[in-house]
């Protein structure tokens, strides 16, 4: 089976699933913490764009594999009128056209700036200030707890649950369990919930390092790229 195939059935197994973001057919797997959001917000235009973007994940995940189709013919996202959302949004590409910039823009994270400086390195691709993102065109990103999204990280009996729930079950998933190279960016979860990577993805090459929903040390993300592009099989940063 190829990778949209097992995509495909993922999204028919855990139809109520976080998946993620990204290109299936990319070597990198990217496992963050969780998503940056609170999920009991009051504000009606927030639950749309939750439920559009991340409850319904795996929907759009199915309707994408059933007609497969390239990142430049998905919308630019500040384009997509509200009542277009559940038609025009794709996980393939989420929120395209966020600019690289660490500004306070809606919708460019401080997370997704780092995904996108650090695939850049790996890439030796020099990008400019305000250049469009194209990081989920080089690299697919989960979460660790996928059914419990918050902006502060807060560990719980619910979040460990959540973590235990994808370890034994989403990610032992042939797709998952597909990609060559785990950049698994949550690090304290994988201390504080006792994550055996190397049993979880024996097939892969892994780096475990810190979230980078903050600003990292000086030469951290260069440290990552060196590690990415060497032959070694584990390590800890």
């Amino acid at each position: 089976m190829d990778r949209i195939d097992l995509l495909k059935a993922v999204a028919a197994k855990y139809p109520k699933t976080f998946i993620g973001y990204g290109n299936p057919d990319s070597d990198i797997l990217i496992l963050g913490k969780e998503c940056g959001f609170e999920r009991d917000t009051e504000d009606n235009f927030f639950k749309e764009l939750n439920l559009c973007t991340y409850y319904n994940n795996a929907a759009a995940w199915d309707k994408y594999c059933k007609d497969p189709y390239s990142s430049s013919q998905i919308a630019d996202w500040k384009e997509v009128l509200r009542e277009e959302w559940n038609e025009k949004f794709s996980p393939r590409f989420a929120f395209k056209g966020q600019l690289f910039t660490k500004k306070d823009v809606v919708g460019t994270s401080t997370t997704w700036y780092m995904y996108q400086k650090l695939l850049d390195i790996i890439r030796s691709v020099n990008r400019g200030n305000n250049e469009p993102l194209d990081f989920q065109d080089h690299c697919f990103i989960t979460e660790l707890n996928g059914r419990l999204p918050m902006k502060m990280s807060r560990p719980s009996k619910d979040v460990k649950k959540s973590i235990d729930e994808r370890v034994n079950g989403l990610f032992k998933e042939g797709f998952f369990q597909s990609f060559p190279l785990v950049i698994a960016a949550c690090k304290g979860y994988i201390y504080r919930y006792r994550i055996k990577l190397a049993e979880l993805f024996p097939n892969a090459r892994i780096i475990v390092t810190n979230q980078l929903s903050m600003m990292p040390r000086k030469g951290y993300l260069d440290e990552i790229a060196e590690w990415v592009n060497s032959n070694e099989a584990y390590s800890v940063l």
